[in-house]
């Protein structure tokens, strides 16, 4: 078994893999939109499966449901009373984190309330960023 990581949508590794015949299949761990890896193990008809859904139904998919998930979260922290939740995340074009801030807009307008968008981060793409972000909302 090979863990390969990989850096964004730059497919060249995994080209020399399958180029040299050194794998028999592939999980992927993430999914983007239009996703690079799933297209280019499609196009060469190599047997993969993806963590994370995927628009493509011939693909085969192992997920949860996100978008639900942080819904349901979302849902019972307001059920609490608490009104202001702060969310943290990315945007971009990993399926999870979209699915995810979906539910957790979603359980705002099912409790007929208007989340604080002061409060959402979505550019936690770096760690120092996520630590920037959690200490300014501590400071609030």
């Amino acid at each position: 078994m090979f863990v390969v990581t990989t850096n964004g949508q730059d497919t060249v590794r995994l080209k020399k893999l399958l180029d040299h015949h050194k794998i028999d299949g592939v999980i992927l761990g993430n999914t983007h939109r239009n996703d690079p890896f799933a297209r280019l193990l499609k196009s060469r008809d190599f047997p993969f499966v993806t963590i994370g859904s995927m628009d493509d139904e011939s693909i085969v998919q192992v997920d949860h449901d996100n978008k639900g998930a942080c819904r349901d979260l979302t849902s019972i922290l307001l059920s609490r009373r608490m009104k202001r939740i702060a969310y943290m995340g990315q945007k971009g074009d990993l399926i999870v984190n979209e699915e995810r801030y979906e539910g957790y807009l979603q359980a705002y307008e099912d409790a007929g309330l208007k989340a604080d968008m002061t409060i959402v981060y979505r550019n936690n793409m770096t760690e120092l960023i996520t630590r920037r972000n959690a200490d300014a909302l501590l400071k609030e």
